[in-house]
Parts: C-alpha cells; structure tokens; sequence
C-alpha cells in the first residue's frame, strides 16, 4: 500500500476541507454520480403525481443503514408535528415498515419503503431533502443542487453535513433536536422559504457540472499513465523512512526540554544563592 503508484480517494476538493495530502493522492469523488443517466431517467406517473399535490415537496431519507422505523418515539413525535404544521409541503418519508398508526389523520406524509432518490433529487419539484447525511447522499445532494437539512446520525455522518454546511446550501441540526418541534419545525422552514440556501446549493453543482477534470477522466488518466510510466519510487513520503525518535520528534522535544531544565536550575541556584546572603536573625522570647 505504501509503494503503491497512485491512491484514490473519495473526495471532492472542490467540496470537502482543505487538508495535507501526499503528491500521489487523486481524489475521485462522485464517481458514481452519474449526472448523464439521472438526467434521462424519468419519474413514474406515480411519483409524478405525489409531486404534483401541493406546492412544496421534501423527501425524508435516512438511508439504508439508520432506518426511520428505528428512531426513538419522542424524536419522531418531534418531527411528525413539525410536518403537521407545514400543510402546503408534501414530505416523501421513505419508511420500512407499515405500522403507521402514529401518522394516523396526517394528509400531507406519502410514506414508501423505497423512493426513487436521484430521480427525485433530479426533479425541479423537489424543494429540500432531510437526509443523516452518508457520502452516498452528500455526493448526489452536491452534484444535483438542492438546498437540505442534514441530522447526522453516527461515523462520518457529522463531517459530510459540516463540509456542506460551509457551502451554505444546507442546514445542520443535531439529532437529539428532532424532539423539539419548534426547532425542527424553524428549520424546516428555513430550508423551504429561505432562497439563499437554494442559490447556493445551485451553484455548488454548477461548479462541480463545470469541474475541469471529471473523476471518471481522472482515473483513466492516471490509471493510463502508471500502467506507462510506473512505478513511482521517489514519489514515496519521506516519512516512511524516519526512525522512530524522528518520526515522533523526540529529538526535539529533548533540546526543548533541556533547555527547560537548564533555565528552571538556573533559576533555582540563582535563588538559593540570593537567600543564602540574606541575614537572618532568631529572637527569643522569654
């Protein structure tokens, strides 16, 4: 692994922060983000018409790993009078089960065990996107442009929500606060009716639509010229071949530790020296 010519990783300099890599790092995020196949595929009429009821859509998705039927009572009580208080929005929960008698008499939820995610992401209609927050739904939410409210639940949830929270098309709020309706509701809000999230998430994609060399480009590429021209010896990081005290500067810290000590005994016989001088007289009291 070392030696190898070349690593990939899954990220996106243009989105993800910035960091220290080595000359041999390509990142290849959104690779699996086909933008060509999720602008031709088309929704079912189904779909199409859960769309069409009310001005406003939100699709609900935790993925497939933190389903919503496993949430805690008290953060999906939170969340569902959220959505009770918003009747012009249709929230798109995809839900694994059928016992939905907690939701009993809520007109504006369309529950499904599975939803069409690109597609719907892809659809003009769609207003926002509750999500936790995986780098599966990070990368289609920053390719395809909508504006969304991220709870991330556990793992590198909670760094994919903050690394799109600085773009300014999302909106991050902790888990636990799905049980304070006012606040999930003020969120929610916010996402729907506030266009700056929209413009910004818009431009995100533009951005990454008009990237300069697309992931898929990238490891054809290099993949091309390793096969060619590889292997890349004295690309290796040097600190494979540090020893273990220059590896962790522990010749530093002993200069600098010595010279503490140094100035602390200095210091320390300097005082003794100056008390030493001192007179000092006992009297004694009869």
């Amino acid at each position: 692994m070392p030696t190898s010519s070349v690593f990939f990783t899954n990220s996106i300099p243009y989105v993800d922060f910035p960091r220290t890599v080595t000359q041999k790092t390509v990142p290849i995020g959104g690779i699996s983000v086909d933008m060509a196949a999720i602008r031709k595929h088309k929704l079912s009429i189904e779909w199409s018409t859960v769309l069409d009821e009310r001005p406003y859509n939100m699709l609900i998705s935790f993925g497939s790993m933190v389903r919503s039927m496993d949430m805690p009572i008290e953060w999906r009580n939170g969340l569902l009078e959220a959505i009770k208080s918003e009747p012009n929005v249709t929230f798109i929960w995809k839900y694994e089960n059928d016992e939905l008698e907690w939701a009993q008499g809520v007109k504006n939820i369309h529950f499904s065990r599975w939803v069409p995610q690109t597609a719907l992401l892809n659809d003009d209609r769609l207003s926002a996107f509750m999500t936790h927050g995986g780098l599966g739904s990070t990368n289609e939410l920053a390719h395809l442009g909508k504006a969304a409210l991220m709870i991330p639940v556990f793992a590198d949830q909670n760094r994919n929500a903050r690394m799109l929270e600085r773009h300014g098309g999302v909106k991050v709020i902790e888990k636990y606060e799905l049980a304070d309706k006012h606040k999930i509701r003020s969120a929610i809000q916010s996402i729907l009716h506030d266009r700056q999230y929209k413009e910004k998430a818009e431009r995100l994609a533009h951005l990454l639509i008009n990237q300069p060399m697309k992931p898929k480009e990238q490891v054809v590429k290099y993949t091309e010229f390793v096969a060619r021209f590889g292997p890349f010896p004295r690309m290796d990081s040097h600190g494979r071949k540090l020893s273990f005290v220059e590896r962790h500067l522990l010749d530093v810290y002993s200069v600098i530790g010595l010279s503490y000590l140094i100035a602390s005994s200095f210091v320390f016989y300097v005082a003794k020296f100056v008390f030493n001088r001192i007179p000092v007289k006992f009297v004694k009291k009869d």
